[in-house]
């Protein structure tokens, strides 16, 4: 919310773009795992990015449809995917594929540029004042206010 979606989407596509471009050149099993680490923790905000989108556009009653669609969308992506970047790693090898993936990542960034708004009325400004500069720190400061609380270290 206090970015909108648009914004992090932008970013998660892109970092993840980078980290799969990372662990395509990785040489060594322990930056491989932090690559594959990195690679799921900067895209799994994008379900929320897509729930965040399809109740802006959407009507409210539609909401549990476009979740429904969301998951059955991601998940068929998963299965079909999997087939073909199979076929990608015997055909290519698992490093090319890798590239090729992480500059479908970059194209997919740049339609997002193009083509994703948070708003219907594309985007509207935030109405808080506050600078995006402001906006971090305020958030860094509240995510370390979260982490300092020991029982969700369980």
């Amino acid at each position: 919310d206090l970015w909108g979606p648009r914004r992090i989407l932008k970013i998660c596509f892109l970092l993840c773009s980078l980290t799969i471009g990372w662990f395509a050149f990785s040489h060594s099993f322990w930056e491989g795992q932090v690559s594959r680490m990195l690679m799921g923790l900067v895209s799994s905000p994008a379900i929320i990015c897509a729930f965040c989108l399809g109740a802006r556009w959407f009507k409210p009653h539609l909401f549990t449809l476009i979740v429904a669609l969301t998951e059955f969308m991601a998940l068929a992506g998963g299965i079909v995917g999997e087939g073909g970047l199979a076929k990608a790693v015997v055909a290519f090898g698992w490093r090319e594929t890798m590239v090729i993936v992480a500059v479908i990542g970059l194209i997919l960034t740049f339609l997002i540029l193009l083509f994703i708004h948070d708003y219907p009325d594309h985007d509207q400004p935030l109405h808080n004042g506050m600078t995006f500069k402001e906006q971090v720190k305020k958030t860094s400061k509240n995510f370390l206010k979260i982490l300092s609380i020991p029982p969700l270290w369980i």
